[in-house]
């Protein structure tokens, strides 16, 4: 499989998810070839797919808020801000540009669902 291909599956991951209530997150990263290739899934790489496919941006934010977890990454929008944070770390990092906020809450999430 190749990178791009397997960084648009990545992106396009939580929107899969909402379709298809029986797969879990896990699998669909599983089955995108993101495990065996995960250190050619760049933060920039994730970039660079969320400015061709803007509209994801709002399916992370709400597979973010949908999270029932007490721990973890997590990714909000507060007005014209977006946050990208860790409960259990107690760390926050504000961006104004959504792109560079939701991807890196998805390399995060995903690295932690990898480990």
């Amino acid at each position: 499989m190749r990178i791009n291909e397997i960084v648009f599956d990545v992106v396009k991951i939580t929107k899969e998810f909402a379709l298809r209530d029986n797969v879990s997150i896990y699998q669909l990263l599983k089955d995108s070839g993101y495990f065996e290739n995960h250190l050619g899934v760049s933060i920039e790489r994730i970039k660079k797919e969320l400015k061709l496919h803007p509209q994801l941006i709002q399916s992370w934010l709400n597979y973010s808020e949908d999270k029932r977890t007490s721990g973890g990454w997590y990714f909000k929008k507060d007005n014209n801000t977006y946050k990208v944070g860790n409960l259990l770390k107690k760390s926050e990092i504000s961006f104004r540009n959504g792109i560079d906020a939701c991807a890196l809450f998805i390399k995060n999430e995903i690295e932690e669902i990898r480990e």
